[in-house]
């Protein structure tokens, strides 16, 4: 399985919509987090999954 997570907040794009519309503006550096952001979206994702994963046993 291969997944893309586009974490998403209000006003993150130029434009209301799927991610997958902006063509190459998602790609745009301006939209990426910082490396303290990253590392802190990384974090709360694995936390979540954490969760997921030990109510599924």
């Amino acid at each position: 399985m291969h997944w893309h997570i586009h974490p998403r907040r209000h006003g993150d794009t130029p434009a209301v919509g799927p991610v997958w519309q902006l063509g190459k503006d998602l790609t745009d550096k301006k939209y990426n987090p910082t490396s303290e952001e990253l590392e802190m979206l990384k974090t709360k994702l694995k936390e979540e999954l954490d969760k997921l994963l030990v109510g599924s046993r």
